[in-house]
């Protein structure tokens, strides 16, 4: 959980619904574990390789610039509340493996979480020193009512449109994508709450009168 236009004066963002999002992935096979050289954006094993190395391929982070690092987002798991207290596994942690921008990780419960850490969600991003990023599941954490400027998730789960809009300001952006028909994609984000809903293919903004006879991929910019 690509889109990764933001207004750059927004105070806050949330990043919704990127761990629900479907991700393609290639079959995991003997032969690719033993080539995982191959694919360095990726790893598809515990160790990162069959001999346990553990070590990452990527050049972008090296001696010279690691002390730059810092948290760039969170994700509240569940399972581990009273550091393992309640439930005796629940401190637990275990390596994530990460495929084609989408990190998967387990939570104390042994829930599996899909996260959207793809370049286009998190590292393109930019805006003003004032925002902050929230990479959130819209479901089991709901936000607070009116906290946020500006929604994204990578792609449209209806279900959680009534959760998005009670968390948007007034005004307030939710960007994504999906499949028409457009008629009912405008009715389900006016049943939802919001006041207006925005068509693009491409970078081309697309009526909705003319949305009504395309069979695209639309983005879809929402207003509450």
């Amino acid at each position: 959980m690509r889109p990764s236009t933001f207004a750059a004066a927004t105070t806050s963002a949330l990043l919704l619904a990127t761990m629900l999002t479907p991700a393609s992935a290639a079959d995991m096979t003997f032969e690719r574990g033993l080539n995982v050289q191959s694919e360095p954006q990726n790893w598809i094993l515990h160790h990162g390789n069959y001999q346990g190395h553990r070590f990452s391929g990527l050049k972008e982070i090296n001696a010279d610039n690691a002390k730059n690092l810092k948290m760039a987002f969170s994700v509240a798991l569940g399972g581990s509340e009273g550091a393992g207290t309640r439930y005796k596994f629940g401190d637990l942690e275990a390596t994530p493996i990460v495929e084609d921008g989408i990190m998967y990780v387990p939570d104390g419960w042994g829930t599996v979480y899909a996260i959207d850490v793809s370049e286009d969600s998190m590292g393109r991003l930019g805006g003003p020193p004032n925002l902050v990023r929230v990479v959130h599941d819209g479901v089991r954490i709901p936000l607070p009512e009116a906290s946020i400027d500006v929604a994204f998730s990578r792609s449209l789960i209806i279900s959680q449109l009534p959760g998005v809009c009670h968390a948007l300001k007034d005004g307030g952006v939710y960007f994504t994508t999906s499949k028409g028909p457009a008629s009912e994609l405008r009715q389900a984000f006016y049943d939802a709450g919001f006041s207006s809903l925005r068509f693009s293919v491409g970078n081309l903004r697309v009526p909705y009168l003319l949305a009504l006879a395309l069979d695209d991929q639309f983005r879809l910019a929402a207003v509450k």
